[in-house]
């Protein structure tokens, strides 16, 4: 969420712009007059402790946008409409830049942290906390998912339109989460193996694989009876009468539910019980 290229840019050319290889692209430092009037309204109402260190208007394939570099090293970022798009800082944001149910979450959730950084994309928001976890939310600050993706090269990952959603995996889930809405559909690609991730609302989570099968649901709360093969309802209602099923995974050789007292019970493809799984 550092946007580390462009602060080693702007801070070795103090008075000159950062070149750029392709002519339709530009960075101008501006002058106090020239900052525009909303994002000086935001910092004072935001940040009126912190002085503006410097701002830079970078024009890249004819879109532009606005970075303001604050005292106490906070790094701001604004789109053509001088909307704020990015807030990067190393101490605790002020709460009035953070939608307030985004605040809420955290703070039932995390108490002992808080917010250091927040993000604007097209289709969600993120922060980032000080123990350096990262929070994806809708735009309307609902909560979808921990972001843990890592930056390795044989994984690609597509966040994907209503109109792109596979009609099957639509079809399951308003099969088995009929009252549930789809926060966020996201296509996996690693070493060339396809998977897709639903994230709905009720915080259940969906993976297919790429024959949109279903392959895991994770669950805070009791999963559908319709989603699990009667022969584990059974055992579990048999042996477990006081719990339910919160998780299910279904792997080469074996399939696996999880308890809401977390136990994970092992069974064939069959559905035939195996073991209780304690590793």
């Amino acid at each position: 969420m550092k946007n580390l290229a462009l602060v080693l840019c702007v801070l070795s050319l103090t008075f000159a712009s950062c070149s750029k290889d392709d002519d339709n692209d530009t960075t101008v430092n501006l002058s106090e007059a020239e900052i525009p009037a909303e994002i000086k309204n935001y910092v004072s109402t935001n940040f009126a402790s912190n002085t503006i260190d410097r701002v830079v208007k970078e024009t890249d394939n004819k879109e532009i946008s606005y970075d303001v570099f604050l005292s106490e090293r906070i790094i701001l970022e604004f789109n053509n409409n001088f909307e704020i798009t990015d807030i990067d800082d190393d101490s605790q944001l002020p709460n009035s830049v953070i939608p307030q149910p985004i605040l809420d979450y955290v703070a039932q959730n995390y108490p002992n942290n808080f917010i250091t950084d927040w993000e604007l994309e097209t289709n969600y928001q993120e922060v980032e906390l000080n123990n350096d976890l990262e929070l994806e939310f809708t735009l309307d600050g609902v909560f979808i998912r921990v972001d843990t993706d890592n930056d390795d090269d044989d994984e690609t990952e597509v966040i994907l339109t209503e109109g792109e959603i596979p009609t099957e995996i639509k079809t399951y889930i308003t099969t088995h989460f009929g009252g549930n809405s789809i926060l966020r559909a996201i296509k996996e690609t690693e070493n060339n193996v396809i998977s897709y991730e639903l994230f709905l609302t009720g915080n259940f989570e969906l993976t297919f694989n790429q024959a949109f099968a279903i392959i895991e649901i994770d669950g805070e709360y009791q999963l559908p009876d319709s989603v699990i093969p009667q022969s584990i309802l059974d055992y579990v209602a048999q042996n477990y009468p006081n719990n339910y099923i919160t998780d299910w995974e279904f792997e080469d050789e074996f399939q696996q539910v999880e308890l809401n007292n977390d136990t994970e019970l092992e069974f064939t493809l069959d559905g035939v019980f195996i073991r209780v799984d304690n590793d």
